[in-house]
């Protein structure tokens, strides 16, 4: 691979990794080949930024050819609930960095924010803007909307959004707009369809659906129209749309299992999970769901105007307390 196609060692390594669950894992192990091709050549640090999951699969691989190179290995990542403080393959790294507080033999790195493509805009504006944009109905300012811009997997549990989405209209006589920015799928629009059919709710009084893949730029008038980030998620992670989301004040409704939490529930809704075995990337763990039936307690009496102050926190936390300088900074002492 790369400048060591004549290798042994990688070719044999390369053929003997056939045991593959994804076309992830495959490119995830072709990527890792050129990149040991890479080391090979005498850099110092390699600087590993992904979930936990991949970091896992990544280190395994790397640890398996550590004889080829002698990089320091430095690691980024955030710890979902469903993974214990003991994770072996951590071993292999020289230096585990985390923006979850209080997990063992690691040091805290808080995550940040670009402040350059994620900022204010007044709601009113924002709201203009994007629906002429992106072709949208026209949004009255007092309307509330919750935005969920996760990707359509699995794990991201899109569906305890959307049943949140038809009972709490159905309840609440003011109602809720819950914006889906994703990449859709037939199952995804076959299950909505059938929501729609069983709480007899037209969609259109529900819901804003867009594509996945919108600029940056786009996005921030995306988070600028919302009061509301919702994250339902299974082992989230980073949350980087809700953590981004943050910046121009959105409140967040997330899971309190979520790897970064202790921000979110500073200044939003950390809802209750319940334990159940799930699919995580290619494992089944054990999984602290989000309780749906909580879940919709919290959404139905949602206030807006009570919940200002929460803003107007998330606001002062998100560009005060995290910016990438100091993201950086800590990175770089690790470096030295």
């Amino acid at each position: 691979v790369g400048d060591h196609t004549d290798d042994t060692d990688l070719q044999s390594f390369a053929f003997s990794m056939k045991k593959s669950i994804m076309d992830l894992t495959v490119q995830t192990q072709y990527i890792v080949l050129q990149l040991v091709s890479q080391l090979q050549k005498g850099y110092d640090y390699l600087l590993i930024i992904n979930s936990i999951t991949e970091v896992k699969f990544i280190l395994r691989l790397l640890h398996k050819m550590k004889h080829l190179f002698t990089t320091r290995i430095i690691v980024y990542t955030p710890f979902d609930y469903h993974y214990p403080f003991g994770i072996k393959e951590l071993e292999y790294a020289d230096t585990v960095l985390t923006p979850t507080k209080g997990v063992k033999d690691t040091l805290y790195c808080p995550h940040g924010n670009d402040l350059l493509v994620d900022y204010p805009i007044p709601i009113g504006v924002a709201r203009e803007r994007v629906s002429k944009l992106l072709g949208l109905r026209p949004f009255t300012n007092d309307e509330v909307i919750i935005l969920n811009a996760n990707r359509n997997i699995p794990r991201k549990n899109l569906e305890a959004t959307i049943e949140c989405a038809f009972r709490v209209n159905k309840i609440r006589s003011v109602k809720i707009t819950f914006w889906i920015h994703t990449n859709y799928s037939k199952d995804l629009w076959r299950m909505i369809a059938e929501k729609a059919k069983k709480y007899s709710i037209a969609t259109s009084e529900c819901f804003i659906f867009t594509e996945s893949g919108k600029s940056e730029e786009t996005m921030n008038l995306v988070y600028n129209a919302c009061q509301y980030s919702i994250n339902t998620s299974n082992g989230e992670g980073w949350g980087l749309s809700t953590f981004e989301h943050g910046v121009v004040g959105g409140v967040p409704i997330v899971s309190d299992a979520m790897a970064m939490k202790d921000h979110f529930q500073e200044i939003g809704y950390c809802i209750p999970t319940v334990v159940e075995r799930c699919q995580v990337e290619g494992e089944t763990v054990e999984c602290k769901k989000i309780d749906t039936e909580a879940l919709i307690k919290v959404v139905e009496t949602l206030r807006v105007d009570e919940d200002y102050y929460r803003r107007q926190k998330a606001m002062r936390v998100y560009t005060k307390g995290f910016a990438w300088e100091k993201t950086l900074n800590i990175i770089c002492s690790v470096l030295e």
